[in-house]
């Protein structure tokens, strides 16, 4: 069974930001730029996460993720798509 959304996107999010605390990955309403994350880290996380999840973030989707919940909302609302 896979992971629920909001705990595989903190273990990718850890995967990419080694430095970054547990505690800050975990707050939903953290801005992904305050993870000192470049466009490139940001581009793999989500290529990562479409292939886990088996869907593609829009382009109009991929603009609009400024927070880690934004990055949750996305992939949440493909699997309800997929339902």
């Amino acid at each position: 069974m896979k992971e629920d959304s909001f705990s595989k996107i903190v273990s990718v999010l850890s995967v990419h930001s080694p430095n970054i605390d547990a505690e800050i990955l975990s707050d939903r309403s953290r801005k992904l730029e305050e993870l000192d994350l470049d466009s490139l880290q940001i581009m793999e996380i989500v290529y990562e996460l479409e292939e886990y999840f088996c869907h593609n973030i829009s382009e109009i989707q991929l603009q609009a993720l400024a927070t880690i919940d934004d990055l949750v909302s996305a992939f949440d609302a493909a699997k309800k798509i997929k339902a």
